[in-house]
């Protein structure tokens, strides 16, 4: 659910919404996102184990504030910063431990 709606960001940043309502949204999504993006949507894959997944928790929605902070940018739309870093600060693995 998490990376699908992380597809569906990254889609809407790239202009490509052809396969919008489609189930697999990750479908070659490898191909229609900047490199760079790429090597940030691959760091959200978990590794193996508890930290594995709570680190790629992490590091999704890291990307997911950047990419709506982007998105917002570009359409001039007022994006909701505390929200984002709220989200973030949420799902840091030192936070969660607390």
């Amino acid at each position: 659910m998490v990376l699908d709606n992380l597809f569906r960001l990254l889609r809407l940043e790239a202009n490509v919404l052809d396969r919008w309502p489609v189930a697999s949204t990750a479908w070659n999504i490898e191909r229609l996102i900047a490199p760079e993006r790429l090597a940030q949507l691959n760091a959200c894959i978990p590794a193996a184990g508890a930290e594995g997944l709570r680190q790629a928790l992490y590091t999704t929605a890291r990307l997911g504030r950047e990419v709506c902070e982007a998105i917002a940018a570009r359409e001039g739309w007022t994006w909701p910063e505390a929200l984002g870093e709220r989200v973030v600060r949420i799902t840091e693995p030192s936070a969660s431990e607390e």
